[in-house]
């Protein structure tokens, strides 16, 4: 069964609302941050080239949820120089589906989406070793849900291992890190097994304090 759909872009706005509690002389942190969710509403275009469907051209708009989310994340210092972080994050991705009207009509169902919410949780070490130079490790685990898989959505949570470190210059601070990432597996609804990934990611950020 080919269907086929064109989609065209779309753009919208959402918020970040967040609070934060200091205690510079213990280098103590607790911050709570809010995302909005968006709603984004394609203009889609299906084909569907089936005699028992009928779908030529169908034109429609469709409507998908982006999750909101809410973070917390935390920092204390634990010894001279040495500093603890992480972070919790629920993210609402049970509101996300792709569900185009004609493959609906069609199927009676829905090209993709996720059932559960995911939490993610964080836990890291950083030292500094200057008065320039900072490293720090950190352990990422994201729990899976046990979902079917799709091709948009190919993995079902994932334990991340990351290093990196901050270099000051003046008032310029260059960070810069790797992690590795093994990726949760599963099955989609056409019994395609996915299986034994990972992912290796670099980045860097340059940041100016004013």
């Amino acid at each position: 069964l080919e269907y086929n759909a064109e989609v065209a872009s779309n753009t919208q706005l959402g918020y970040i609302l967040g609070a934060a509690y200091e205690r510079p002389e213990i280098a103590l942190r607790v911050a709570l941050t809010y995302e909005s969710g968006v709603t984004h509403d394609f203009d889609t275009k299906e084909t569907l080239p089936s005699p028992a469907f009928g779908l030529d051209d169908a034109e429609s708009t469709t409507d998908i949820e982006m999750p909101q989310s809410l973070t917390l994340d935390f920092q204390s210092g634990v010894a001279e120089d040495t500093l603890v972080f992480g972070s919790i994050r629920w993210t609402e991705w049970s509101v996300w589906e792709v569900r185009p009207a004609g493959f609906e009509a069609a199927t009676g169902g829905r090209v993709t989406g996720l059932d559960d919410d995911v939490m993610t949780y964080r836990l890291g070490v950083g030292r500094r070793l200057s008065d320039e130079l900072a490293v720090f490790g950190r352990v990422t685990y994201e729990a899976g849900t046990g979902d079917d898989l799709n091709r948009l959505a190919p993995t079902d949570g994932s334990t991340s291992y990351g290093i990196g470190g901050t270099y000051t210059v003046n008032d310029m601070d260059i960070t810069g890190g790797i992690e590795y990432a093994v990726l949760g597996g599963g099955e989609d609804s056409a019994d395609v097994t996915f299986e034994d990934n990972t992912a290796l990611g670099f980045g860097v950020s340059i940041g100016f304090k004013f």
